[in-house]
């Protein structure tokens, strides 16, 4: 059997407010990507396939993996797609980089997988409990242990659930049968839909102590507990400290007690006291008097600042802490800058976590104690400011714009009614900010019922990915064509952003049925509210790439403000009076 890690490169996880709703950190560093392949090869899988994205950083130095690159975000269904040729026709374990695996647990998972039906196309491995992180993937079981539902639920949704998915499959080759080629295309939320509704068998099975990381508290705890025990077995009782750290700096007044692990390069200066488990990484350095306790790592080029203090954290590449620093239960993303005197307790910065830190874990023992408010390590000013600004600017601009254009309303709704039969308005179901359901609210651009004909044109997608777009589609009024054109259709929102659902410029909200899976990308977009405009409608509106909508829904709500706004705000004037 042959066996899958997809790495999607970053994990947007949201903060726990929406002022910071940007923590991307690394997933992959060394210490967990040892984690994961060790369970794999003790659960007697050797052949392993690391898929990532094109944007991916990660540790390319382990031995007998196969390494392959999507040319562009395709979906974890459309990326499998493209390895097919090494999978070899064989039935095939799938797990994300987002999933902490242990080997009893996957075998166990195995066994009971192969002695099931040899007619079901997919397996979904389940834990039976996640953190409340108010966002999670829930699935409901037929009493035979068969697949009914399979969905993401939000605080306002129901939680009663027969499991949650622990990002763990075991497919079928069969499935490639339904996989279109070149395209976007999600495992959850497109591929196994499909297969159901095919009458294809899918089935679930538990993997005990397998834990999905959902957030940065799951993160930093599997790290304490990956280098609690770090594998010094490549050195021999018989070597001593000098020959440890020969390709470091060790000053003879500094202290290195237990598992301490240096890369290349490094300089410790006198009086530092080093306790261990502690991973630090090439060219790093620590200045005289500080403290470092584990389990911590340090990723490379690392600066500790004199006299500072450090326990129990987890710092990416290029950290720089000034002297008389004091961290401890922290995540600092890399090529962070903080000042001296600097005091950061259970601290989540964001950036990217180190990839390139040696260490492999031994085994996971009883972590410290559970991690539940981790928050930003500053509040921004400027993103307060800006979220004052903007919601005084959306109010003040809407009301202004509906009065101004109330005869462009009163036309359209003439020239809806004299076209075709039904409502001037067309009310849909969307998810806004934090999943919260509202009505938004256009100009009837279709004929009456199209919904229920989409179904019927659903073989002629254009676009890929789970949006659906005709460029001639038949349920377009004439009028309607002439509204879309122009973006007219678009003014009954301003309604919306009068009712605080909606915002002047975000990311364009998505219809409920579209949200039903709601992979990681969309969980950064609903850290925002959605917007009338957008950076996709004046950027990226001709491109029918789904991962272009996707990157230039997330490039702004990473690049937000009030500039950037109205810069998006000119660009829609310019591209509506254009008609493109």
């Amino acid at each position: 059997m042959k066996a899958v890690i997809l790495y999607r490169g970053q994990a947007p996880w949201l903060a726990s407010d929406a002022d910071n709703p940007c923590q991307a950190l690394f997933l992959l560093n060394k210490p967990f990507l040892d984690w994961q392949i060790g369970a794999l090869r003790e659960s007697g899988i050797d052949d392993i396939c690391v898929l990532h994205a094109p944007h991916a950083v990660l540790d390319r130095s382990l031995p007998d993996i196969v390494y392959r690159q999507e040319d562009f975000l395709k979906g974890a269904a459309g990326a499998l797609h493209d390895i097919r040729d090494w999978l070899d026709n064989e039935i095939f374990l799938v797990c994300h980089g987002t999933t902490f695996l242990n080997a009893e647990g996957l075998r166990s998972f195995l066994n009971n997988a192969r002695a099931r039906d040899a007619r079901c196309v997919a397996t979904i491995g389940t834990v039976e409990k996640t953190p409340d992180h108010g966002i999670g993937e829930a699935l409901i079981t037929n009493p035979d242990g068969s697949l009914k539902t399979f969905h993401r639920w939000h605080r306002s949704h129901n939680r009663r659930v027969s499991g949650h998915c622990a990002g763990v499959y075991l497919l079928h080759p069969k499935i490639f049968k339904h996989i279109p080629v070149n395209q976007y295309y999600d495992l959850k939320e497109q591929l196994f839909p499909q297969l159901q509704a095919e009458g294809h068998l899918l089935e679930t099975g538990k993997i005990n102590d397998c834990l999905p990381i959902l957030s940065p508290e799951d993160y930093l705890q599997l790290q304490f507990d990956l280098l609690r025990e770090l594998d010094d077995r490549r050195l021999s009782a018989a070597e001593n400290q000098e020959a440890k750290y020969q390709h470091s700096f060790v000053h003879e007044k500094a202290r290195l007690i237990g598992h301490v692990q240096l890369g290349r390069h490094c300089r410790i200066e006198p009086d530092v006291t080093i306790i261990g488990p502690v991973v630090i990484g090439d060219h790093c350095r620590v200045e005289a008097g500080a403290s470092i306790v584990g389990p911590t790592v340090l990723g490379n080029g690392c600066h500790v600042g004199a006299r500072s203090i450090l326990q129990y954290c987890v710092l990416g590449n290029t950290v720089t802490l000034g002297a008389d620093s004091r961290v401890d239960l922290s995540l600092l993303g890399s090529g962070q800058d903080f000042a001296p005197r600097v005091n950061l307790h259970r601290a989540n910065s964001a950036g990217g976590l180190t990839d390139g830190i040696s260490a492999r874990p031994l085994v996971a023992k009883a972590g410290l104690p559970p991690l539940r408010h981790m928050a930003p390590v500053v509040h921004s000013i400027r993103n307060t400011i800006y979220c004052a600004l903007k919601y005084a600017f959306d109010k003040t601009a809407a009301f202004v714009l509906l009065l101004v254009t109330l005869p462009i309303w009163i036309l359209v709704a003439l020239l809806i009614y004299l076209d075709s039969p039904g409502p001037f308005f067309y009310a849909q179901r969307r998810c806004g900010v934090r999943g919260r359901e509202f009505v938004m609210y256009k100009f009837r651009t279709m004929v009456v019922e199209a919904d229920k004909i989409q179904d019927q044109l659903r073989s002629r997608n254009e676009v890929d990915g789970p949006v659906f777009k005709l460029a001639k589609d038949p349920r377009i009024t004439q009028v309607g064509a002439f509204l879309r054109k122009t973006s007219l259709d678009e003014l009954p929102q301003l309604f919306n952003v009068l009712k605080g659902d909606m915002s002047l410029v975000g990311p364009r909200p998505l219809a409920m049925k579209e949200m039903r899976f709601n992979p990681n990308w969309r969980d950064l977009r609903l850290t925002v509210k959605p917007g009338i405009t957008g950076l996709w409608q004046v950027e990226g509106r001709s491109q029918e790439r789904f991962h272009n909508w996707i990157h230039l829904d997330l490039e702004y709500v990473r690049k937000r403000s009030l500039l950037f706004d109205l810069k998006i705000l000119l660009k829609t004037v310019l591209v509506a009076t254009r008609g493109s």
